[in-house]
């Protein structure tokens, strides 16, 4: 007998009760139409907003198995729809906004869990079937995305410097030029000058050469047009190196990526720092915050 969403929920609670869920709030299922005529809705991803406002997503990074139901040329289009759904969480407050032609943000209900990417994990396996099989999901590759790294970075240089930590990260981490280019500049200080200093983050833990490409060089355009458009001070980059369950060939690649791009930044003088999400950058980022600029 096939479950319905709703006795699945029901049945996880039961299977993985949180009696102390520290983190509460309203789930959503992104859903994808990839064809009008037939009017069929692909679950592509989980997305959570917080009681405190707090919101991530988790979303199908291999499209491959759309190529099964449809044609080669739907995969670019699930794409397209991904960075639609991130644009949508990540620049739009309300969830009710959550929606284009073939794009829906739909709330599905409360969740709660220790933390945000236990919630995500947890309904994205069950209700997403786009995601890698059940037998596979012990290899499967889950990136370490900037959103999921800030988070991680934030709760932890809020737990060494508590209430300072406001004055290095801002509520708001996108800044906007005077040309409405949106910057993400989540690292900023006061260098005693009038000219403060912005640093950015980005991920380089995806499986695919071109998404790393495009993530490194967001974060070139972010820290480069800081300084050109606004008056910041030339800053920093901080990258998560790829790693996790990749396999050693991808990894290989992704490591290629990544030190091309770092020999394309030592000729621009801009400086970078490389680590891991949950420990090495954190403290790489409360030096930088704390560091007295000459």
């Amino acid at each position: 007998m096939m479950l319905t969403i709703d006795q699945i929920i029901e049945q996880d609670k039961l299977e993985n009760p949180v009696p102390d869920a520290t983190v509460k709030g309203d789930w959503f299922r992104v859903q994808w139409t990839p064809d009008f005529s037939a009017d069929e809705r692909l679950n592509i991803g989980i997305a959570f907003v917080s009681n405190t406002g707090e919101r991530d997503l988790l979303l199908v990074q291999d499209f491959h198995r759309v190529n099964c139901l449809y044609n080669e040329s739907a995969i670019f289009h699930a794409e397209l729809a991904r960075q639609v759904a991130e644009t949508f969480v990540e620049h739009v407050e309300d969830p009710s906004q959550w929606v284009s032609p073939q794009l829906k943000i739909v709330k599905g209900g409360f969740a709660q869990g220790e933390n945000i990417d236990h919630i995500l994990s947890r309904l994205f396996y069950d209700l997403v079937p786009l995601s890698a099989p059940k037998e596979a999901r012990g290899r499967r590759h889950s990136p370490m995305t900037r959103r999921r790294a800030y988070r991680f970075i934030k709760e932890d240089i809020a737990s060494r410097l508590g209430e300072r930590h406001t004055d290095f990260l801002p509520k708001d981490p996108i800044v906007t030029t005077n040309k409405g280019v949106d910057l993400y500049l989540p690292f900023r200080r006061d260098n005693g000058s009038q000219i403060a200093d912005a640093a950015t983050l980005v991920s380089a833990d995806f499986t695919k050469p071109e998404k790393i490409q495009g993530e490194l060089y967001k974060g070139h355009r972010d820290v480069s047009m800081a300084s050109s458009q606004l008056r910041y001070r030339a800053g920093d980059m901080f990258i998560v190196q790829p790693g996790g369950n990749m396999d050693k060939e991808v990894l290989e690649q992704a490591e290629k990526e990544l030190k091309d791009f770092t020999l394309y930044l030592d000729t621009l003088d801009i400086r970078y720092h490389i680590g891991t999400a949950n420990d090495e950058l954190p403290e790489m980022v409360e030096e930088w915050c704390l560091a007295q600029i000459a």
